[in-house]
């Protein structure tokens, strides 16, 4: 399972804190890079347009960062790659535990029912396909096995 940790720093004279947010899709841990940059560029305010070995910003592919005289600010996206397995256990057709190595979610979708169409509607078997199929249209889903 890959993860995207965003590593955030601010350093001062007096003082200076790191932070990291994690991320399941790389865009999105980019897009809130971007953001960060972009709001503390406004923030401070800062003049993109002099760049100067104590006045400089750049926003490249996973790394930006801001100096500012004795200030720095960085942004940097790392992907990490974490073990994490699930075993299923099926018996007679139905599902009786779900083991994992890590704190997961699993939602179990049963297509296998009658399907008894409401009056105008879909039926209960449809109803499931639909949330299945948004589920794993979601950013980030693929099939493992």
């Amino acid at each position: 399972m890959k993860i995207y940790c965003l590593f955030s720093t601010q350093s001062a004279p007096s003082k200076s804190n790191a932070t990291v947010d994690l991320f399941l899709d790389h865009d999105m841990a980019l897009a809130e890079m971007k953001t960060a940059y972009e709001r503390k560029l406004a923030v401070l305010p800062f003049d993109v347009s002099l760049q100067t070995d104590w006045h400089r910003c750049s926003c490249e592919k996973d790394l930006a960062s801001i100096i500012d005289g004795a200030h720095t600010y960085t942004w940097c996206i790392q992907e990490r790659e974490l073990d994490v397995q699930v075993a299923v256990e099926v018996q007679s057709g139905l599902v009786q535990n779900i083991y994992a190595n890590a704190d997961v979610w699993a939602e179990v979708y049963d297509l296998d029912l009658t399907d008894i169409q409401e009056e105008g509607g879909l039926s209960e078997g449809e109803l499931r396909q639909a949330a299945l199929a948004e589920q794993i249209g979601a950013p980030g889903w693929r099939s493992v096995w």
